[in-house]
């Protein structure tokens, strides 16, 4: 069986550079070396779109990363205003230079304004008022692999407590999950983000809903996404003996379910027909946002780290209440050789089983019972 092709076509747009793709397979492939247009999202981009669990008492919910412009304002490094186009919009953001630029709140984060908790899925058909942003790369490789970012917006990260006060925490949120996909659309290895890394696995070793779609558990506040659900429900990590931890919890202990496939919209990011050196997004036809210089905006999606001698402002242990917003997808390495977002000096391990990770300086990881469908989505 073919598997249905996403294809790509040069639009105007500002630019991307990549590493060049590698040469492409005249065979199922064919159509993208020909037409280059984003066709219709391939089924098994949905059928394993993943499954989220949010965590039980998280308020901070998926947010559209579209209705964030009307809440902030273009800042450089000093705090200066940016001069640009007003109003913000899907069609300008990637006017205003990358670098050292914020979309910084008009709000104080401290006043918790309502617009930046977002919504919760609706309980019965799992679906969020807010959608995700599917990022579908082109095939690569001897094996013509094709990577899938399933990326998630949250207007505010509030990071996790240690004695009582918050560490990490920053206005604007982008995290994602990756599913790498073998030719005939099969899934066989899938990236989690994580703070400033992630973990990767072999697609086998997931744990699943009944229908086999990826269930990813999602931390309270810092929304870092989680191949099980921890040590009951404890991810620590960053500081020894467990103090600073993200918290993730399952249907049993009052996990919102969040399916992916219910709300997206989906882009193609590829070579353009011009110049194979240069990578574009597209829009698929299917996305309500035809527009795509928002996604190639290369500055901060939040505010800057504020200063100690700001009094929201305090640390810990190297560890700072607020911290800078996040980069968008444009800065997330969309093509990449390994489903590993960042490589280490090790390279990109991807684990063969499903692991808890527990303390490192005083346990080994030890084995998730391997539940195969999971019985409660």
């Amino acid at each position: 069986m073919l598997l249905r092709v996403v294809s790509f076509a040069c639009v105007a747009v500002c630019a991307v550079h990549a590493a060049p793709l590698r040469s492409l397979p005249r065979d199922d492939y064919a159509p993208i070396a020909a037409a280059r247009e984003c066709g219709p999202v391939p089924d098994f981009v949905t059928k394993y779109a993943p499954v989220l669990y949010l965590e039980s008492q998280d308020n901070y919910y998926m947010t559209d990363p579209i209705d964030l412009f009307s809440h902030v304002t273009v800042l450089n490094d000093a705090g200066g205003k940016v001069a640009g186009p007003t109003p913000l919009s899907p069609s300008n953001l990637d006017q205003y230079p990358g670098g050292s630029t914020y979309l910084t709140s008009n709000d104080n984060p401290e006043t918790n304004p309502a617009w930046q908790h977002g919504l919760p899925p609706d309980a019965a058909t799992q679906r969020s008022p807010s959608p995700a942003t599917v990022v579908i790369t082109p095939p690569q490789g001897p094996e013509s692999t094709v990577d899938v970012h399933y990326m998630f917006f949250y207007a505010f990260n509030r990071g996790p407590k240690v004695l009582g006060r918050h560490y990490g925490s920053h206005v604007g949120d982008w995290e994602s999950v990756t599913i790498r996909f073998a030719k005939a659309g099969t899934p066989s290895q899938m990236w989690y983000s994580q703070h400033s890394g992630g973990e990767a696995v072999a697609f086998s070793a997931v744990e699943k809903t009944r229908d086999g779609k990826p269930i990813v558990y999602v931390a309270r506040g810092s929304h870092a996404n989680y191949i099980n659900n921890g040590v009951n429900g404890d991810h620590p990590y960053a500081l020894p003996f467990g103090i600073l931890k993200d918290i993730t919890s399952n249907p049993a202990g009052g996990a919102k379910i969040l399916d992916v496939a219910k709300n997206y919209r989906a882009y193609c990011y590829g070579p353009s027909s011009s110049n194979r050196d240069t990578n574009i997004f597209t829009p698929a036809p299917s996305t309500d946002v035809q527009d795509v210089a928002w996604l190639n905006f290369r500055g901060r999606w939040g505010d800057k780290q504020y200063p100690k001698s700001d009094k929201r402002q305090y640390s810990f242990a190297g560890q700072w209440h607020y911290v800078d917003g996040p980069t968008g997808p444009v800065m997330k390495n969309l093509i990449r050789p390994d489903i590993c977002a960042k490589l280490t000096n090790a390279g990109c391990e991807v684990q063969s089983k499903n692991f808890v990770k527990e303390m490192p300086e005083y346990a080994l990881p030890r084995e998730y019972p391997d539940w195969g469908a999971n019985a409660s989505a």
